[in-house]
């Protein structure tokens, strides 16, 4: 609907009334409209602004369970790479996911923190590349499941690919892995690759990520939990093809 209002007429009245928890937390809250093409996720799109988002979490209680966790993984992916004290909160959280006060709670903090990226990064050149934290991967794997992972499931498959990934280029530990593992499991979001999606697939369909520059693939990653690595302001690492393959089939087991 985005990236149509900003085609017709070159452009019409958009108003976002999101009514997932990923669209609340994520997909409504942005300048960002694109679809799908036929190489892989948000090919086609287009940068609109929104005149107005409507946010209303009490219709999130009438979801699945599995898209309010869909939904959880980007707020996991701001705890995980931007907000230590968030991450604690959801992993010592105890309560109903359906819970009115929980949801209101988390979507307002990961709005809150979303537009904090944006404000200091609107380009998403060095802080706000947490917003693509674990995309890279996790693109390639929902488009090669042939989407039968939602957006969340398949990004959070590749967030563990990606504290995989930076334990073997040096610029994480274990515990970084074993804080992924902890708290995606704790939400039943998947964290392990399917054997029929394979790793060199994964690799290839990287090729077409925004972020693919000189024959390797740049990938924001994370040195510890509220925290992306960067070097003076750099904040994406390029990482040869075989590092990535390694991490990939890492995490086809737990």
């Amino acid at each position: 609907a985005g990236f149509l209002a900003s085609t017709l007429y070159r452009g019409i009245g958009l108003i976002h009334i999101p009514t997932t928890l990923m669209a609340q937390n994520d997909a409504a809250i942005g300048l960002k409209q694109g679809i799908n093409g036929a190489q892989g996720k948000n090919m086609i799109g287009s940068y609109y602004e929104p005149m107005r988002i409507v946010v209303d979490p009490t219709v999130l209680v009438t979801l699945d369970d599995r898209w309010l966790r869909d939904g959880l993984a980007e707020c996991i992916k701001h705890a995980l790479g931007q907000d230590k004290k968030f991450f604690d909160y959801l992993l010592n959280y105890q309560g109903d996911i359906k819970d009115i006060d929980f949801l209101e709670y988390i979507v307002t903090k990961n709005i809150q923190l979303k537009i904090d990226l944006m404000e200091q990064d609107f380009k998403e050149e060095n802080k706000a590349l947490v917003l693509q934290y674990g995309h890279e991967i996790g693109h390639a794997v929902e488009y090669l499941s042939g989407y039968r992972f939602g957006h969340g499931e398949a990004i959070s498959i590749g967030m563990r690919v990606s504290a995989e990934l930076a334990k073997i280029i040096g610029v994480a530990n274990q515990e970084v892995i074993k804080a992924h593992i902890d708290l995606l499991e704790k939400y039943q979001l998947p964290i392990n690759i399917p054997e029929d999606i394979k790793a060199d697939d994964i690799v290839n369909v990287l090729k077409y990520n925004k972020k693919f520059r000189g024959g390797e693939a740049e990938l924001a990653l994370m040195d510890k939990v509220g925290s992306l690595w960067n070097a003076s302001g750099v904040y994406t690492i390029p990482c040869r093809q075989e590092l990535i393959k390694k991490a990939v089939i890492k995490s086809y087991d737990k």
